[in-house]
């Protein structure tokens, strides 16, 4: 592939210059021996999996925010000063 197509999206240029950057033929493809050839120096098409996210740090993420702390806090404050109904409607 040309440099062009890496500076590029695809989507955005004219579909005979992609094409002519990716060397094949739009009525008839790749031959198989091609594909092969491509597939082996290119791998796969495919998207990796990455390792999803635990239940755990998915509820501890949520107090990354610093508003958060700043409920907390007057949750807090709340409870001291005997306000309990605006404590528990804090959090």
């Amino acid at each position: 592939m040309t440099n062009k197509m890496a500076e590029t999206p695809c989507y955005t240029l004219p579909i005979d210059e992609i094409i002519k950057n990716l060397d094949t033929n739009i009525d008839t493809g790749l031959s198989h021996a091609e594909a092969e050839g491509r597939l082996r120096k290119y791998g796969h098409n495919q998207l990796e999996e990455k390792e999803g996210v635990s239940l755990i740090m998915l509820f501890l993420g949520q107090f990354n925010d610093f508003i958060v702390w700043v409920l907390i806090a007057a949750a807090i404050v709340s409870g001291f000063m005997g306000e309990w109904v605006d404590a528990m409607a804090s959090k």
